[in-house]
């Protein structure tokens, strides 16, 4: 039987918080008030339950640069990250890297395909 991908309703919540809140996030330049609608991206965690199924877990927002197009997650962060996930979990797990589009349609652009290429190790990697 092929494994499941799954995440639990609360890490889910969390990725879908953070989306919200960046992109409503509010600036004040020259006392003018707007509203950002910038991507915010994060990574997070796949490990495999009893079932032989991967469970998506405890998401994350790493130090990153954002625009309403584009968000980059900071080198250094990132691996900083990926070596604090394998000394806590171990090397039985999977990066996710996710993102969100800000009020921006849900696609892969090619931005997004470069960055998942650059994201992929071993024989696969997931991006949400």
């Amino acid at each position: 039987m092929t494994p499941g991908f799954y995440i639990d309703h609360a890490d889910w919540t969390k990725v879908l918080h953070y989306a919200r809140a960046r992109q409503a996030q509010k600036v004040e330049t020259d006392k003018i008030v707007k509203i950002l609608n910038h991507e915010i991206g994060g990574m997070m965690i796949a490990k495999l339950d009893k079932d032989n199924d991967w469970v998506l877990q405890h998401p994350v927002i790493l130090k990153q640069e954002t625009s309403g197009g584009n968000c980059t997650l900071d080198k250094t962060a990132l691996a900083d990250y990926y070596i604090e996930m394998v000394v806590k979990y171990g090397k039985n797990i999977q990066f996710v890297w996710w993102h969100s589009h800000g009020t921006g349609s849900t696609f892969w652009s090619a931005t997004d395909e470069t960055a998942i290429k650059e994201f992929k190790g071993g024989n696969w990697s997931v991006s949400l």
